[in-house]
């Protein structure tokens, strides 16, 4: 499954965060073919690496994030990824109607 690594700058309250991770997007099932019986969908994944809290110009690593906040950060990367993918769906689909 192929992973994207990140660098995101968010705010969270009345912080500013930068974490470090990777993102993998996923994949639907796939039905079986005449060599494989099938392969089960596979969730999104997120993993962090740092975590780091922002004041100016200097940074602080998160040594032990709470697991809301990840979960918050994992939320708002899914949203965008499938907002890029819904863009690039249009995109293609726009690209077709051209070509006609």
């Amino acid at each position: 499954m192929r992973s994207h690594r990140f660098n995101l700058h968010i705010r969270h309250g009345s912080h500013h965060l930068r974490v470090e991770g990777s993102v993998s997007p996923g994949r639907p099932q796939r039905g079986p073919t005449y060599s494989c019986g099938g392969e089960p969908a596979e969730p999104p994944e997120f993993e962090y690496y740092k975590m780091f809290l922002l004041r100016g110009k200097r940074e602080r690593l998160l040594d032990d994030p709470d697991c809301k906040l990840i979960n918050e950060i994992e939320d708002q990367i899914f949203d965008e990824l499938s907002e890029s993918d819904r863009c690039a769906q249009e995109n293609r689909y726009n690209e077709d109607d051209h070509d006609r």
